[in-house]
């Protein structure tokens, strides 16, 4: 059976059903986690499991770099979720019985990798480009010479395309390996104390987490076979949507077809009589519609409401009382970018709000901070099996990264005072951009109202100059912190409801993030700068080199923050604050904090989940959690899992058409490897779905 998710912020009726003993929280019924029908052996680190997880770790921090460099393809959880599918082939292919456990190394790996490589594999280079760039050479002097090769001649060949000079990338090479590492480890321990409250206390769905258990569930652990074939429709449902979308494997193929597309802007028919408003059905993908259908129904809703609330009614409020400008016949975006940075400002009422979700419910739950802080004197005997690691090395390990952190920040040239404040509101946005992956499947970071936070306080204080290296390196620090570490913590979350789910050990997770990480932080970064080298890092088949670093710098001196509002900011926070606060009082109250923070963050989304939560009312009305369990989620997992297979193909193909590569064999590339792709994934696909509902 599923654990049943709730809303995280209703957190003391979870610490409620709680008893202490020894020191120690202890659940008043035993986690739920999927049972097997038969005793085996646990063992998570077997040959093929560390093999197949290191040859998937590599492929996917290569596929991570050149399908997001050249086609902006960029994976994190999802592309993990779809390799189960893979996995399992390779494991039937091997022969014998694979553990849940086995698949939990190589999806720990894989997603690890992944989201180490989101945004690092840009902000460095994007860096060294400062040194390159005419319009940023004048900053360049106020950043360490170790950042960037000495040589002009090396810069020239990363920016253009040259030979690799690798004595002259040894120094900064290893400067941003440590710093990439540092700061994606300070955002795993940021949350690492706090996976038991999470993952076996409030039991925070993780959708992408949850579809890939369940595959995992249904063809490894043979759970339930009676499921398997709702998975396997799924799957070859998801394939054919996916297929048939606008930008498909068809259109990289070179066939024409515009693909079926559900998109569709209301914005324009709304302004006669709601003026300034913005509204539209998006596009829907097999993906989106699982991930919502995963979430809780009050969150669903509550999105919905919020999207049409901000956008649609006070929107048009604020344009007719003056606060927001008008102009007639605007797109969707226009309006929704008017509304959300001017007037009432949703963006920075959002940010705010994002910081309490991420702040607050680790005081509510005050006893099981305590609880893990007493632990640093007094450990339990338990530790060793049930978490990751001690909780004392947790918080020894967050401490130890944080001081690095700052070190390396005051050594390249921030301030003690400005680069502890920047650090910890980091750290709050780790644990609000876990908990809205785990209630969503969204992360939504917004630098620029942190730097204009920091600029609220030192800067427009008058306590360091804006115009001055320390605002360069202000507004550089925080992204390098957001590019490297945002996902760390959520990789790391949601790989562990992965581990509860298939009922793999903690500690063997970790040890698979850690593995996923080095892999990044090492062999990805080389690989970075050999196709600098070889493509040329500012041209446009590989372009890692952009301007956005420098940017951001220069942003911050100019203090330009997209009129960004302290009391907009700090409003947020203690809406976020209240329903979090109420929600543990009044566990009723319908309204989900998560929801009004997608409502003002990604209003775009909200039609389509007034969708997915009719189609999850009505399956748990009429076929009850039963039907939930045994139809709607293998379905929904299998439709994910199809939609990403298709996808995943497509950004192969491009890729390959886009480097230069026109046939294969004779044959137009793109349409060999399509045809490839179709045939090994909708034909096996149409089998097994036909096996699954014949057999007796």
């Amino acid at each position: 059976m599923l654990p049943k998710a709730c809303d995280a912020t209703n957190i003391s009726t979870r610490l409620s059903g709680q008893r202490r003993r020894g020191g120690e929280l202890e659940e008043a019924t035993k986690t739920e986690v999927y049972g097997t029908s038969e005793e085996v052996v646990y063992k998570a680190f077997t040959a093929k499991a560390l093999v197949l997880g290191l040859i998937m770790g590599f492929v996917w921090v290569i596929s991570q770099i050149i399908m997001g460099v050249i086609g902006g393809y960029m994976w994190t959880g999802e592309a993990a979720a779809a390799m189960m599918v893979v996995t399992y082939a390779v494991f039937s292919l091997l022969g014998g019985k694979a553990r849940p456990e086995e698949y939990g190394v190589v999806y720990g790996i894989t997603e690890t990798a992944c989201c180490a490589a989101l945004g690092y594999q840009f902000a460095f280079p994007s860096t060294v480009y400062i040194f390159i760039a005419p319009q940023f050479r004048k900053y360049a002097e106020f950043l360490p010479s170790y950042m960037a090769p000495a040589s002009k001649s090396v810069l020239k060949a990363a920016a253009k395309g040259g030979p690799v000079t690798w004595g002259e990338w040894a120094v900064p090479l290893a400067f941003y390996m440590i710093l990439g590492l540092v700061l994606f480890m300070l955002s795993v321990f940021t949350i690492l104390p706090f996976r038991r409250q999470v993952i076996e206390v409030e039991r925070m769905p993780f959708p992408v987490a949850t579809a890939a258990a369940a595959v995992v569930r249904i063809t490894a652990a043979k759970e339930h076979p009676e499921r398997a074939k709702w998975l396997w429709l799924g799957l070859l449902i998801g394939l054919v949507w996916g297929l048939l979308l606008p930008d498909s494997l068809l259109t990289a193929m070179g066939v024409k077809w515009e693909g079926l597309s559900t998109e569709r802007d209301f914005t324009g028919r709304l302004q006669k009589v709601l003026p300034g408003s913005a509204l539209m059905f998006p596009e829907a993908t097999p993906d989106l519609v699982c991930w919502f259908y995963l979430i809780p129904l009050e969150v669903q809703i509550t999105t919905f409401i919020a999207s049409i609330f901000f956008y649609v009614i006070l929107a048009s409020i604020q344009v007719k009382a003056g606060w927001l400008s008008y102009t007639p016949d605007q797109t969707y975006t226009d309006y929704l970018i008017e509304s959300a940075t001017h007037g009432i400002g949703y963006w920075h009422l959002g940010d705010g709000l994002y910081l309490a979700i991420g702040v607050v419910p680790i005081f509510i739950a005050y006893r099981y901070l305590k609880d893990t802080l007493s632990r640093i004197a007094r450990p339990q005997p338990d530790e060793k099996e049930t978490e990751p690691m001690p909780y004392r090395y947790m918080w020894l390990g967050m401490a130890a990264l944080f001081l690095i952190a700052l070190g390396i920040f005051v050594k390249i040239g921030l301030p003690a005072p400005l680069t502890i404040i920047m650090l910890l509101m980091q750290m709050g946005y780790f644990h609000a951009y876990m908990r809205s992956i785990g209630m969503g499947d969204w992360m939504i970071p917004h630098g620029y109202q942190m730097r204009a936070f920091y600029d609220w306080i030192f800067f427009r204080t008058g306590v360091y100059n804006p115009n001055s290296k320390i605002g360069f390196i202000t507004g550089w620090g925080n992204t390098i912190v957001t590019e490297a570490a945002a996902a760390g913590g959520v990789a790391s979350m949601e790989t562990f409801r992965f581990a509860f789910l298939t009922g793999m050990r903690p500690r063997d997770m970790f040890i698979a993030q850690v593995i996923g990480a080095l892999f990044m932080f090492t062999i990805g970064l080389v690989l970075v700068v050999t196709l600098m080298h070889k493509f040329g890092g500012a041209l446009a088949t590989m372009r890692f080199m952009s301007s956005y670093m420098g940017e951001v710098g220069e942003r911050s001196m100019r203090r330009s923050f997209l009129d960004w509002r302290a009391s907009s900011f700090f409003g947020g926070f203690l809406l976020g604050a209240a329903i979090i606060v109420l929600r543990v009082f009044a566990p009723g109250f319908p309204l989900s904090v998560y929801g009004i923070l997608f409502g003002l963050l990604i209003p775009r989304y909200g039609l389509l989940y007034l969708v997915t939560a009719i189609a999850k009312y009505l399956t748990l009305r009429y076929g009850g959690t039963k039907t939930y369990e045994s139809i709607g989620v293998p379905f929904a997992a299998g439709l994910a899992t199809g939609g990403i297979l298709m996808v995943i193909f497509t950004a192969i193909t491009v890729t390959v058409r886009d480097v230069g590569i026109a046939e294969i064999a004779g044959i137009a590339s793109t349409k060999l490897l399509g045809g490839i792709f179709l045939v090994i994934s909708l034909v096996p696909a149409i089998v097994v779905t036909i096996r699954a509902f014949t057999r007796k």
